[in-house]
């Protein structure tokens, strides 16, 4: 992708030294396969970072080609400085100017297929017209090389349905005949998990995964992951192990479901349970759906919304999925935003990070002085061999200063490699109340290779011991586990008086109340 060249072949047909008719084809050299559970360009290892770009976009609203070719030219190259190496085009073929834009980009393009969502089908219509199709599909991509990948569809649900089972490997079966280039092909993008658990015809498993909007928390998202891989291994694997590529090709969303609302206010209770209590489902998230991941209030806020939950939330999701260097082989956010900066973080090839022993949960609420262990990992996805690299530790206030926290060497890292070790560092005691920023940096010789951030809130210790008055008549729910035993704890060393209750119905003589820590559903409400 960093150097395309590309060529041309003409045809012509000529009668007695006069061309009757001819026709040129440009076309590259390039071999995309899987072997394994890898992906190799040209016989060279590589990850794929990618993002989607949906093509019901482009053509039939009337732009001209020129229109067309300024705004798919755009996205490309915005892709392209953000890291990304490859753009999927859900839910139907492209057309075909961008697939000529992409040769000459240097993007690779995993294309796909019209059969999207639906099972009802016709039996006998369906196979005829759908076949068809899709081989002059094929042969219009087919020298393109840009096109690396053929996707089949996208998320159709076969479970049960041996009709719908039976096409989808039909149609595997039909592009595998026609390209004899052997480029990896995939039953459907999201076929991973969700759609049936019958064995597909696949050189690809493809997860799609919106956790923390549809789902339970996003702290959960390790777990999900393994419970999904461990389904998969049945399914596809050998000797308890994956022998074909695992790629997440659709996660995170906020690119849908905003609502705005610039008068909403942070402490105002009333207004906060006036969204709580509307529905909200994975479309229409009401506002309230974002919540559990970027807050109501940036989700409301019309300058932050989708866009902050695509950076922060992004961030945070593509950090878990960097780490799970060995399980996944690439990834896309369903952002189809070229404008998003962090992305420029979660694709560098050299990638570090920092994490706790409890799902990746990010740093972000610290204390002056106090002294922190997390798990230091740098993941390089990509052939390249490093030696005496160096890595620093700092704190940055708003006021630009900054303090070191710790610095270290790593002799060598090997291409393809995972290390990890334990990192303690300590808080300067001096450090002021308020926002702060803790960035890990990785030097070769002396120049910046590689970086990552965590935007913190720092407070004071004494904040931990100094007594509260208790102006307010305090409820707090019995505890439901052991976790929650940690509250009451806290409660009684800050001086706050409370009463404890295990009924709702009798909150009538409270004005607060306070619902403990817990790691499994309470059992409040009818």
């Amino acid at each position: 992708p960093e150097n395309p060249y590309l060529y041309y072949l003409t045809l012509a047909l000529v009668d007695q030294q006069r061309v009757i008719t001819a026709r040129a084809e440009r076309f590259g050299f390039r071999e995309f396969t899987v072997k394994d559970k890898d992906f190799y360009l040209n016989g060279e290892r590589i990850y794929l970072f990618g993002e989607n770009l949906p093509s019901v976009r482009f053509g039939g609203y009337g732009a001209s080609e020129g229109q067309n070719a300024k705004e798919l030219a755009g996205i490309m190259v915005g892709f392209k400085r953000q890291g990304y190496n490859i753009i999927r085009n859900p839910h139907m073929p492209i057309i075909p100017l961008a697939l000529k834009l992409a040769d000459e980009i240097g993007m690779m393009i995993y294309n796909e297929w019209a059969w999207s969502f639906t099972n009802t089908l016709d039996s006998v219509e369906f196979e005829q017209r759908n076949l068809k199709e899709l081989e002059e599909w094929v042969y219009r991509d087919y020298n393109y090389p840009s096109v690396v990948m053929w996707s089949c569809g996208n998320e159709v649900r076969y479970s049960g349905n041996k009709l719908t089972y039976d096409l989808l490997n039909k149609q595997v079966t039909r592009v595998r005949e026609l390209d004899r280039s052997r480029r990896p092909i995939s039953s459907f993008s999201g076929a991973a998990y969700g759609y049936g658990t019958e064995k597909l015809d696949t050189d690809v498993i493809d997860l799609h995964t919106y956790l923390g909007l549809s789902s339970p928390a996003w702290t959960n998202w390790e777990a999900n992951l393994e419970s999904v891989l461990e389904l998969d291994k049945g399914i596809y694997g050998e000797n308890g192990k994956l022998n074909k590529p695992f790629i997440i090709w659709e996660c995170v969303g906020y690119s849908w479901g905003q609502v705005y609302d610039p008068n909403f206010t942070l402490n105002n209770i009333d207004n906060y349970a006036s969204y709580a209590e509307k529905p909200t489902t994975w479309a229409l998230s009401g506002g309230i759906g974002f919540a559990g991941t970027i807050g109501l209030a940036a989700a409301l806020d019309p300058n932050r919304s989708l866009k902050y939950g695509r950076e922060h939330y992004g961030k945070r999701i593509m950090e878990l999925i960097r780490y799970q260097h060995e399980n996944v082989q690439g990834f896309a956010p369903w952002f189809h935003d070229y404008t998003t900066s962090a992305a420029a973080l979660w694709n560098q090839p050299l990638f570090a990070g920092l994490r706790d022993n409890s799902g990746g949960v990010p740093l972000t609420n610290l204390f002056a002085g106090k002294s922190y262990q997390q798990t230091f990992f740098l993941t390089n996805s990509q052939e390249k061999k490093f030696n005496n690299l160096e890595v620093k530790l700092v704190i940055v206030g708003l006021d630009g200063k900054e303090k070191q926290l710790k610095s270290f060497s790593i002799l060598e890292l090997l291409g393809w490699q995972k290390q990890e070790q334990t990192l303690q560092f300590k808080l300067p005691g001096d450090l002021a109340a308020g926002s702060y920023q803790i960035r890990l940096t990785i030097f070769e010789n002396g120049k910046e290779i590689s970086r990552n951030f965590y935007d913190v809130f720092v407070q004071e210790q004494k904040i931990l011991t100094t007594k509260i008055e208790t102006k307010k008549r305090v409820a707090l729910l019995e505890a439901n586990a052991e976790v929650g035993v940690k509250t009451k704890e806290i409660l009684t060393n800050l001086g706050i008086q409370f009463a404890e209750v295990a009924d709702l119905g009798k909150l009538d003589n409270y004005v607060v109340l306070i619902i403990p820590s817990t790691n499994k559903p309470y059992q409040l409400f009818d």
